[in-house]
């Protein structure tokens, strides 16, 4: 009898392992087809150009899929919809991953983050994606997208001209998330480029002007300092945004150009020696 158990347990033992390993390689079979779907859809998937629906939709009605690669199929039919223009589906299909695979929280957090994106800049509701944001910063794990979305907050307010509530909201990406530098280089940046507005609204008082310029000046200084070296599209508009913003403060080039030729040749000039007649000055020094 006890022979007869053991060889139970043992044939037992011998399915679990083989049921477990197929269970297993059927899980990573279905991440491959996920990574080569995801291969073929573009990096700016939302302007549409691609249509892989058919696939990812096989994904949810495979038994070998887990609820973690049922939800990145989700996230990408939701897109799919997104870059079709059909915004209403869109919308239903990301509510339909956070209410159906919640505890995939970062794919849920992008659902999230997306619904903000539709209401700001393809339904043009402002109110709506500020409180659609804040989903995303209150009700999920740490990640790049918690700034991402105060920063979204940020133009929210913007393009209602709300401009001490969105200066409020860049302020806090600043604060609270230092350690995602492309978030907050960018909030730099856009901070920089809402100052210029500012600047040039009509009837505006001179002295007003100069202030928000000179502010500009800074954030666009800010964003050049801690740029990602490696983020071209970032560093080239820190620099454009400082020789814009001396351009409109001086009403002539001289501090622009002396910007550039300082970026180019250094303190040392175009001789390269330090203590010669060529020497360069930062013309941002000057600003406090």
């Amino acid at each position: 009898m006890k022979t007869l158990s053991r060889f139970a347990m043992g044939v037992l033992v011998f399915t679990l392992a083989v049921f477990s390993f197929g269970f297993i390689a059927g899980e990573v079979l279905m991440q491959q087809k996920i990574e080569t779907i995801k291969q073929k859809i573009p990096n700016q998937w939302w302007y549409g150009g691609w249509d892989e629906e058919q696939d990812l939709q096989s994904i949810l009605t495979d038994k070998q899929a887990n609820k973690n690669q049922k939800a990145q199929a989700q996230y990408y039919i939701a897109g799919q919809h997104y870059a079709n223009r059909d915004h209403q589906r869109a919308l239903q299909e990301y509510r339909k991953l956070i209410n159906d695979y919640p505890k995939a929280w970062l794919e849920c957090q992008k659902a999230q983050f997306e619904i903000g994106q539709i209401h700001l800049y393809r339904l043009n509701e402002p109110e709506t994606a500020i409180y659609e944001y804040q989903k995303v910063i209150d009700n999920y794990q740490d990640s790049h997208l918690k700034a991402l979305a105060q920063m979204m907050i940020a133009r929210a307010y913007r393009r209602q001209q709300q401009y001490d509530n969105a200066l409020n909201a860049y302020e806090k990406v600043i604060e609270t998330y230092p350690n995602y530098r492309m978030e907050t280089t960018e909030t730099y940046l856009d901070t920089g480029e809402m100052r210029i507005e500012q600047a040039f609204v009509k009837d505006i008082d001179e002295s007003v002007k100069k202030e928000h310029l000179t502010k500009a000046l800074k954030s666009f200084r800010n964003a050049y300092q801690i740029c990602p070296l490696d983020n071209v599209e970032f560093m080239e508009r820190s620099l454009d945004g400082i020789c814009r913003t001396f351009r409109c403060l001086d009403m002539n080039l001289t501090r622009a150009n002396q910007f550039i030729k300082f970026q180019k040749y250094g303190r040392a000039g175009l001789d390269g020696v330090e203590g010669t007649e060529d020497d360069l000055s930062d013309p941002l020094e000057e600003i406090e």
